[in-house]
């Protein structure tokens, strides 16, 4: 488990370390869009499919997570990415509960973290999800608080990639 972690740690510091890159933007779109494609049947679906079918009712969502890198405490393009991945999280892992004789507790724990810090981004009016501006003492855990769900949605996709 330790492990794991440390992996996850590594990938996200290197994918954080090439977001100002337009290469890196573009690696990671293609690899999301790879990674989206080609859904099995429900009687054969993994929590990775499940994953990508939801991920799918959000077409745009690589490009918004862009909007996530540095963003202004009013950018809703940043709250409508955050929102996107908090539904999809939240979704996939209630149909992964639904698997008969199944229990992924990481996945569990990720979303639940996941769905605290989106949820925590609302309460402090962050990026309009709220209908109205953040204080000035919120503002300045707004774009923390975003990279820490961007995080944490890259480590769901990887709990979800390790889930056998």
């Amino acid at each position: 488990m330790a492990g794991q972690v440390l992996l996850t740690v590594v990938t996200v510091g290197a994918l954080l370390a090439g977001c100002g890159s337009d290469q890196a933007r573009t690696q990671t779109s293609t690899s999301i869009t790879q990674w989206t494609t080609a859904l099995p049947s429900a009687s054969t679906a993994k929590p990775r499919d499940m994953l990508q079918r939801h991920a799918q009712r959000y077409p745009t969502l690589t490009v918004s997570l862009l909007a996530c890198d540095a963003p202004a405490p009013s950018d809703a393009r940043c709250g409508e990415a955050i929102m996107a991945i908090r539904d999809v999280a939240v979704s996939t892992e209630q149909d992964i509960q639904k698997m008969d004789g199944q229990k992924y507790p990481e996945i569990a724990e990720t979303v639940e973290t996941l769905r605290g810090f989106a949820d925590l981004l609302k309460e402090l009016n962050c990026f309009g999800l709220s209908g109205k501006a953040p204080d000035q003492n919120q503002a300045s855990l707004c774009a923390t608080n975003a990279r820490l769900v961007t995080v944490l949605w890259m480590k769901l996709r990887t709990d979800i990639d390790n889930a056998r």
